[in-house]
């Protein structure tokens, strides 16, 4: 299956911090995506602590995950 942007679009680099988040366990280096499967749960929200944007790739920083970072590819604005 082929990724579908504009079905599937990740979260905005712009995103405010505080704002809620959704895991879609898509997106990402094989690594980076089953780490997050590991520790997150698709389709729930997170709570965005920071984003460190990258020139190649950015992380987050969710608040209820003290410490983890994750590829920014695997989120998606909450509508």
């Amino acid at each position: 299956m082929q990724w579908d942007e504009k079905q599937n679009p990740t979260m905005a680099l712009d995103t405010l911090i505080g704002s809620k988040i959704r895991f879609t366990g898509k997106g990402g280096y094989d690594s980076e995506n089953e780490r997050a499967n590991r520790m997150l749960v698709v389709g729930e929200s997170y709570t965005l602590e920071s984003i460190d944007v990258g020139g190649w790739r950015s992380e987050v920083h969710l608040k209820e995950i003290p410490g983890a970072r994750f590829n920014s590819v695997m989120f998606q604005n909450q509508v």
